[in-house]
C-alpha cells in the first residue's frame, strides 16, 4: 500500500518539478525559461511512464508527441542529467514528465512546441554527446 502512494504521489507532482528543472538550468544558462503547455505536459507525462513501465531505454520508443512539436530525452553524463535536449532545443512551451522504472532509472521526457531546431551554443552551453537514461538522479529526484 506505501509503494502505491509512493507511486501516484511520485506520478502526481513530477511533471511540475520536471519542468520546474528544465527552467531552472536554462534560465541558469542563460536561455529563457519555457512556458507550460498542459497539453504537452500530459503526453510528456504519459510518455515518461509507459517508458519506464516497459524499461524502454530508447528515449524514442512509445507514444509519439502531439503534432508539430519536438520531443527530446537526452543526457551528458549525472552532472547534466536529461539536460541535452533542454539545453540545445528552442521553444516557447514545453510540458515535461518523469517517472521511475521498477529499475530504479529515471525515465525523463521533454517536448516542446514553437521550436525551430537546436539552439546556437554559446558559451555557457557546450556541446553534450547523447545518451539515454540518468545515472544520478536530477535535483527533482533528490529534492523527494
Amino acid at each position: 500500500m506505501r509503494i502505491v502512494m509512493l507511486v501516484l504521489l511520485v506520478s502526481s507532482t513530477a511533471h511540475a518539478s520536471a519542468l520546474e528543472e528544465v527552467n531552472f538550468w536554462r534560465t541558469k544558462n542563460g536561455l529563457p525559461a519555457l512556458k507550460e503547455d498542459k497539453e504537452l505536459t500530459a503526453a510528456a507525462q504519459h510518455k515518461a511512464e509507459y517508458r519506464a513501465a516497459r524499461l524502454l531505454k530508447d528515449g524514442h520508443q512509445g507514444p509519439t508527441c502531439p503534432a508539430g512539436c519536438r520531443e527530446g530525452t537526452g543526457e551528458a553524463g549525472p552532472e547534466w542529467g536529461w539536460l541535452t535536449c533542454v539545453m540545445e532545443e528552442t521553444g516557447t512551451h514545453a510540458g515535461a514528465g518523469v517517472a521511475i522504472g521498477a529499475d530504479g532509472e529515471l525515465y525523463m521526457v521533454l517536448i516542446l512546441r514553437g521550436t525551430q531546431g537546436h539552439a546556437p551554443l554559446g558559451r555557457q552551453v557546450r556541446p553534450l554527446s547523447t545518451a539515454h537514461l540518468t545515472p544520478d538522479a536530477p535535483r527533482i529526484a533528490r529534492a523527494r
